[in-house]
Formats: structure tokens, C-alpha cells, sequence
């Protein structure tokens, strides 16, 4: 069942399975230790981007890993690994190469407003897709997303949603290497579910 609702609710989209495929990423490491840790904490004014690192040097600070799996977005094969501390979930994507791609959930959802005065106005802001919509943690009661502030250039996207009372609150953080927006939506956002192949 959990692998299910991975499957219909990853927001990152999928295609027919190709194996075999040469990775795009380049291998570094080992990783940005401090600045993983802090995107991790929710700490992301600082951010500038992912610097693709070995996805066997995992930085302690994301806690213990909880799930790994591979899945195909976009016609091509990367490994999942799900990482569980105390302040956040992080989830990982690598083609086999690097990881490329890292997501944060915080425990807690946190405050826009001190992210907002740090990185300005987003320079590019999506709709959630339905496929986001699903994607855990869910939304408590009475949350509703505002969608998704992308600052491609800085390698950083953030989901926002609004509760009733009119704050708004970061539910989820994405780094990736410093792009451009629409490279971003096609190499990550998609609305059909991804293929799961299973542990």
C-alpha cells in the first residue's frame, strides 16, 4: 500500500522503463556536508544549489535510512532512498551516477514568511500538480496548497500552502543544481504517477 501511494503521489513524473540509459549527472563527492544539513533543518535562505554528490556518502544529519527503491521518471531508471530524523523526511534521487535530486519534509510545516523575506519574490510559481496533492505528509484540515515558488537559478523550490486564517506555511523544499525553470518542470514535474519497480 505505501509503495502505492508513492507511486500515485511522487510528484515527478514517469515514463516507459529504459534501462541501460548513460547517466547526465556527473559523479562528485563527497557531498556539501553543511548545506545538506541545512536544507535539511528547513534552513534554505542560504542555498544556492545542488552540487550532485555520491549517493554513497549520505551526510549522518539526514537521519537513518527508513526506504530505498528505484523507480522511472522520465524514461529513465533512478534509485530512491528515504531518509527519517527527528526534524524532517528526506527523500533522494539518483540516476545511478549522483544524486540529483533531494526533497525535504519538515516534521512541523514551516512559516513562509522568513524564507519569503530572504529569497524575495519567486521568480516562477506553479499550480500543485494532483499528483502532489496526494504526496505525504498530507495537509492537515483546512490547509489548502498555494502551489509550488520555484527559484531555479538558485537550485531551490518550496510548496506553500495556506491555512484559513491566511498564513501560509512551507510543506515541502526541493534543491537541485542552479537551472532554469522549464528544465526543472521537465526533468521533475510531472503529473502521471511514476513506475515503481519495487525494493
Amino acid at each position: 500500500m505505501r509503495a502505492l501511494l508513492l507511486c500515485l503521489t511522487l510528484a515527478a513524473g514517469c515514463g516507459p522503463a529504459q534501462r541501460g540509459r548513460v547517466a547526465e549527472t556527473p559523479r562528485r563527492a563527497p557531498p556539501d556536508e553543511r548545506a545538506l544539513c541545512e536544507l535539511a533543518a528547513g534552513q534554505a535562505a542560504g542555498w544556492r544549489g545542488l552540487a550532485p554528490f555520491d549517493p554513497a556518502h549520505v551526510p549522518a544529519c539526514l537521519g537513518a535510512r527508513a526506504e530505498a527503491s528505484t523507480l522511472t521518471l522520465h524514461d529513465r531508471d533512478w534509485r530512491f532512498q528515504r531518509y527519517a530524523s527527528p526534524a524532517a523526511e528526506t527523500w533522494l534521487y539518483d540516476d545511478g551516477n549522483a544524486v540529483a535530486l533531494i526533497a525535504v519534509f519538515p516534521s512541523s510545516p514551516l512559516p513562509s514568511g522568513p524564507l519569503e523575506a530572504a529569497l524575495g519574490p519567486a521568480p516562477w510559481k506553479r499550480e500543485v500538480t494532483f499528483a502532489e496533492r496526494l504526496e505525504r505528509p498530507a495537509l492537515p484540515p483546512l490547509t489548502h496548497y498555494e502551489g509550488e515558488w520555484v527559484y531555479a537559478d538558485r537550485g531551490l523550490a518550496i510548496l506553500v500552502a495556506a491555512r484559513a486564517d491566511g498564513s501560509r506555511w512551507v510543506h515541502r523544499l526541493r534543491g537541485f543544481a542552479p537551472t532554469e525553470a522549464g528544465a526543472y518542470f521537465r526533468r521533475f514535474v510531472q503529473e502521471r504517477p511514476v513506475e515503481w519497480h519495487g525494493p
